[in-house]
């Protein structure tokens, strides 16, 4: 495909995403990013979890997870979410730096290679911050759900 044929590049950032084929996190935030195919060239942020694939394509969805921990400290999002996790165990409060922070530099890393015209960010807290933040930067429009 030639540069005039190229769809442009949607970076969507997420802190929960299906990990693998038939995961039973939510999995909305896949089902739109497989339909934005269509007319982007998606590509999701999300962070790692012990077990998952570091980088993958789903349904035509490049999956980029980032690492803020070790591996089997990588436990702040999923089983339940990040708020019910920082809850029941206020030591992964830890975690949150690093976590927007490996968000950040994956998701510079993807903008720098090019070809993003939009980001779409999942939840106002973190990910509208980085989505904020990288738009401001690299002058990207950004909408945040």
């Amino acid at each position: 495909m030639d540069d005039a044929s190229a769809k442009p590049g949607l970076l969507v950032l997420a802190s929960t995403y299906p990990r693998w084929k038939d995961d039973h996190e939510p999995g909305f935030v896949h089902e739109l990013s497989r339909r934005l195919c269509a007319s982007f060239d998606v590509t999701v942020v999300t962070p790692h979890s012990p077990g998952a694939a570091v980088r993958e394509v789903m349904d035509g969805v490049s999956v980029i997870r980032y690492r803020y921990a070790p591996e089997s400290m990588e436990t702040l999002v999923y089983a339940g979410g990040m708020a019910a996790n920082l809850r029941r165990s206020p030591w992964k409060f830890l975690l949150v730096p690093c976590f927007l922070l490996g968000q950040y530099l994956a998701a510079r890393r993807v903008v720098l290679d090019g070809g993003i015209k939009a980001i779409h960010a999942h939840w106002l807290i973190p990910q509208g911050v980085v989505a904020r933040r990288l738009g401001s930067i690299f002058k990207i429009p950004y909408v945040v759900t």
